[in-house]
């Protein structure tokens, strides 16, 4: 099962503008609160990882790797879990991210617009 498509790995934009831990601070406030509490998680484990990186720099590779880092969090978490709702809402996380990143021209390209998402997953 794969989330992230290797469409496209190349990196956003020139190594130019905020760093990923800046601009989190800067947008996280933008998102209502209810998407703002459902993406947290994700954009700490981005400001985690990455952190100290420009957000520019990152590409769908580094994604991916997040995307399943974020998976196998949620099984260890819920071993009745398989991991694909939170994979699926870090997905979105990051595409809301960039979505916002690319509107206010931070960065150039969307390296998490185009991957795929699966349906919802079955509690069970």
């Amino acid at each position: 099962m794969e989330i992230l498509a290797a469409a496209g790995s190349g990196p956003a934009t020139v190594a130019e503008g905020p760093t990923v831990a800046e601009y989190v601070t800067r947008i996280e406030g933008r998102f209502k609160e209810t998407t703002r509490a459902t993406y947290a998680t994700h954009w700490r484990l981005l400001v985690e990882r990455h952190g100290g990186r420009q957000l520019g720099d990152l590409d769908a590779d580094d994604m991916a790797e997040l995307v399943a880092e974020a998976g196998r969090r949620a099984r260890t978490r819920w071993p009745s879990c398989t991991g694909r709702s939170a994979e699926e809402n870090c997905v979105a996380a990051f595409r809301a991210l960039y979505i916002k990143a690319v509107k206010a021209r931070v960065v150039s390209f969307n390296p998490a617009v185009g991957r795929a998402r699966h349906g919802t997953c079955q509690a069970i």
